[in-house]
């Protein structure tokens, strides 16, 4: 229960991401954006990173498992997807270009995380000690 208490925005972001990568494909047509397909898995992978690592500097995890958990295994998460919609989940289809994808999303959302915590911070300071206006 502590792991889910500590760890459920990674845990849910995880979980949007297998749902959209294993479900029906849309009827919808992708907007006519170049390459609109591995954008979105750049961002969601961006945003799984980005979670990882938010919940990994609020438990204090530091040195390796930092890097681990909020890089290496969104990378592994995403090929393991990709594996799984290529075998069961026709017609999906794994593919290298989104793996590639999902790898750059989550180097992205890692790096930008400590500029983010540090704005969130200042944010939450300014706004700390505020009173409601009556």
């Amino acid at each position: 229960m502590y792991f889910l208490k500590r760890y459920w925005k990674s845990l849910l972001v995880a979980a949007v991401i297998l749902y959209l990568s294993l479900w029906k494909q849309p009827s919808f047509r992708m907007p006519d954006i170049s390459n609109a397909d591995k954008w979105a898995h750049m961002l969601m992978y961006a945003g799984l990173a980005f979670m990882a690592h938010w919940d990994l500097h609020t438990a204090k995890i530091k040195d390796w498992k930092l890097y681990f958990f909020g890089i290496i295994v969104p990378i592994v998460y995403g090929g393991a997807i990709e594996i799984l919609q290529e075998q069961f989940f026709k017609p999906r289809s794994g593919e290298w270009g989104d793996w590639l994808a999902d790898g750059l999303g989550a180097v992205a959302g890692f790096i930008v995380f400590p500029y983010a915590w540090r704005l969130w911070e200042k944010f939450m300071d300014k706004h700390k000690n505020r009173t409601p206006h009556a």
